[in-house]
């Protein structure tokens, strides 16, 4: 029976002795870097809080460049946008505000670099760029298209844009414009000068304008 209970209580340490260890072992382990530093360093040295926020205070003319609006017009945008972009606070880390969120799509917007850009730039995970990207054009339309973009309703409605063409560029009889988009791309394999176009870059749908385009299409 001594026996029994002795091995019973070493038992016992042994398995104290176990589970203090995993334990010592869990703290001393050092925790595998889940963000870069200069990720880390983006509210100090992102372009958000240097560049732009300089450009906002003494060049107007360059904040419009970067961005392709002005210092009102973003904030205006961002008033609109904002509500639906912005991310609720975190213990772990302070979240990308709504501001920096709109920044990065319409840079992304305005100059087609690539997203890899962008993260250095902003400093910012290129995923999380992405994901911003996408989730910022998604707010933007869900915003603004029920006022810009609706589509016209009766008649009198189409009445009024025909009649907002022919006062404004003297167009008779107009109700609509449209344009395209030259759409950077790679060379695809083989291709050669197919994709090549006029403005010196490789373009997805060829080397034609917009005015050859329209000519030989069923419109």
């Amino acid at each position: 029976m001594a026996d029994f209970t002795t091995l019973m209580l070493l038992g016992y340490l042994l398995m104290v002795l176990v589970v203090s260890r995993t334990h010592l072992m869990r703290k001393k382990r050092v925790h595998r870097l889940w963000v870069r530093k200069i990720f880390r360093e983006r509210e100090r040295l992102g372009f958000y809080n240097t560049l732009l926020s300089q450009l906002r205070l003494s060049d107007t003319e360059y904040f419009f460049r970067f961005i392709r609006m002005t210092p009102r017009r973003f904030d205006d945008l961002l008033s609109i946008v904002g509500p639906y972009i912005q991310r609720k606070s975190c213990r772990s880390r302070r979240v990308i505000s709504a501001g920096e969120r709109l920044a990065v799509c319409l840079r992304y917007l305005a100059t087609g670099d690539s997203q890899q850009t962008q993260s250095f730039s902003f400093r910012i995970g290129r995923s999380t760029v992405c994901k911003i990207i996408h989730e910022t054009c998604d707010a933007i339309w869900t915003a603004l298209r029920s006022k810009y973009l609706k589509a016209p309703a009766s008649l009198e409605d189409w009445k009024n844009i025909a009649k907002g063409f022919h006062d404004e560029w003297n167009f008779p009889t107009c109700v609509g414009a449209i344009d395209g988009k030259h759409v950077c791309i790679e060379c695809p394999k083989n291709a050669g000068s197919a994709y090549y176009n006029y403005k010196n870059f490789h373009r997805s749908y060829g080397r034609d304008n917009d005015a050859s385009i329209f000519a030989e299409s069923s419109i």
